[in-house]
């Protein structure tokens, strides 16, 4: 099927759902286009000529408290269906209540409150902010903002969803609905997904994010637990992609094995999934979670403290594994759909075997001596991380700690399943959980395929920096800017400021916390001792938000 005509491959996709009784969302915005099931799987992602992402969706893992392994895992609607549209419900026909998606724009937004509807737009006056209590439905569900402060979601009194970027599609899932006892023990959870984009020129138009709030309903406390997206990517055709991971970065990727492609010629394709907010890390395990230097956490002047869970004050994960295997049959790499075994281990990057992950023969980019990971008589280093490149663990907490050159062999290129994973975590009963991450595509000029692992890269600090400077206020840009000047070397950052003002100068990371400040004195050049600092993408700014500047170390 992945070989049909988009269009072919869409006509396939709504007979699919709309026999189900379900309807997709198919979004067309900036240079993109997304297609959303009602349970949240993303279908489909790309340009609006070809698709680059096949199926996104949330693979959930834990051990309950008898040694019981639980998975929640969405994949192909063939073999296996974990999640299911709606809150977990006493409702057995609750999934023809919940089977849609709700999409909202700013714009709809805006109007609505300045009063310019006469009628409200239906997925506004529907948007399913409360459960039906008499099935046994949470209250609330979808977020919104909640201007007349009663509680209650009501357009009359001036109440309106609460969205994310300049369009979102909303939808509510859960593990319940149906249980198939032959995939093992479900997680037992429910929540919503909430997919939004930015009207924005540049890597903003091909980038989909993905919001997740998600509850732990079960009586179960799960140890052990993992939280991972699975993603499929086909980067122009599904048949010779190649993976990797850029660890620094959090971020998995796939790319064109050679330097053509029918689906996107005269250009080569890649595409990715960056993860940027995990579940909190436990209190007390004394590793760098987050990679920010510190454990576990700063307080307001930029001091590493202790962490303090009564205050708050913890660790977020940042992406601990990544783990790819093929569309094939293969006992140790093949696909995982069915056995919850098989699915828990590819998140803590195992083979399907339990054989860990090994970076094997590291031979260079394009090298066809690269290994493909598994050794049946260990020789290799064990590593977390599917082809990471030289890309390496910031803080020394997990392997590879430094570069060693393992990219995927062209010769291994297949049909891919990767997983970008955060763990291990303790999940209480009642606990929720919320993790943001972020897919996008691209492509290459053919001539500059050999440097397509740069434009990856590129645009993975692009989605990390905007990250951190959106949250800026349009009229700190307006502003006459700042004469300050940066200079990298070896360990320091070298600042000159030949202004007639004193300034504080911070460094953020990409979550926003203040990891470095600094006061410039006017007419001056001052050192910053940043050695301690993780490689990665920082934004460097005054105080008072007069000047700004990305640093990438």
């Amino acid at each position: 099927m992945k070989n049909l005509t988009l269009l072919a491959l869409l006509t396939l996709v709504s007979t699919f759902l709309f026999g189900q009784g379900w309807v997709p969302d198919t979004i067309t915005f900036g240079d993109s286009y997304y297609i959303i099931e009602p349970d949240g799987t993303l279908l489909l992602f790309g340009s609006k000529n070809s698709t680059y992402v096949y199926t996104e969706s949330l693979h959930l893992g834990g051990i309950d408290a008898g040694g019981n392994l639980h998975v929640s895992a969405q994949t192909y609607k063939q073999d296996r269906v974990n999640f299911f549209a709606g809150p977990i419900s006493g409702d057995p026909t609750s999934m023809l209540h919940y089977g849609r998606t709700w999409t909202v724009t700013q714009n709809m937004i805006d109007s609505l409150r300045q009063g310019l509807y006469t009628v409200v737009p239906e997925a506004i006056a529907n948007w399913p902010a409360h459960g039906r209590q008499q099935y046994g439905e949470p209250f609330y569900l979808a977020p919104f903002v909640d201007m007349d402060n009663n509680g209650y979601y009501n357009t009359g009194g001036g109440d309106y969803p609460f969205i994310k970027g300049d369009i979102t599609t909303l939808t509510l899932f859960n593990d319940q609905s149906v249980i198939d006892s032959s995939n093992g023990d479900v997680v037992g959870a429910d929540g919503y997904f909430m997919f939004y984009m930015y009207d924005q020129a540049g890597i903003s138009g091909r980038t989909l994010y993905r919001s997740v709030v998600v509850t732990n309903r079960s009586n179960h406390t799960y140890s052990e637990a993992y939280l991972s997206i699975f993603n499929d990517a086909d980067a122009g055709g599904p048949q010779d992609d190649l993976t990797g991971t850029d660890i620094e970065r959090h971020a998995i990727y796939s790319y064109n094995a050679d330097d053509h492609d029918l689906m996107t010629a005269p250009k080569v394709p890649y595409c990715g999934t960056v993860l940027l907010e995990g579940p909190t890390a436990d209190a007390g395990d004394g590793v760098d979670n987050n990679w920010d230097g510190c454990i576990d956490g700063f307080d307001q002047s930029g001091n590493c403290i202790p962490e303090n869970a009564s205050a708050g004050l913890l660790e977020r994960l940042t992406m601990t594994n990544s783990m790819y295997y093929n569309n094939t049959g293969d006992p140790v790499s093949g696909n995982s759909s069915i056995r919850n075994t098989d699915i828990y281990n590819y998140m803590r990057s195992l083979w399907r075997t339990g054989d860990s992950l090994r970076a094997e023969t590291p031979s260079g980019l394009f090298n066809v001596n690269n290994g493909d990971g598994y050794e049946p008589t260990p020789s290799s280093q064990a590593v977390r991380y599917a082809y990471p490149g030289n890309s390496h663990s910031p803080s020394s907490i997990w392997a590879p700690d430094q570069p060693i050159n393992w990219f995927e062999s062209p010769s291994n290129h297949e049909d891919k399943r990767v997983l970008a994973s955060m763990g291990p975590f303790t999940w209480e009963a009642g606990e929720t959980i919320n993790i943001t991450s972020a897919t996008f595509w691209g492509n290459v000029d053919s001539i500059q395929h050999i440097n397509i692992i740069d434009s990856l890269t590129s645009d993975i600090d692009s989605i990390l920096y905007s990250l951190v400077s959106r949250p800026l206020s349009g009229a700190e840009f307006e502003r006459e800017p700042v004469e300050m000047e940066l200079r990298q070397a070896s360990g320091h950052l070298t600042v000159l400021n030949p202004s007639d003002f004193a300034y504080e100068l911070q460094v953020l990371n990409v979550s926003g916390q203040i990891l470095m400040r600094s006061n410039i004195s006017a007419h001056s050049e001052a050192f910053l001792n940043c050695a301690h600092l993780p490689i990665g993408v920082y934004l460097i700014r005054t105080s008072d938000g007069e000047w700004t500047e990305k640093w990438i170390r």
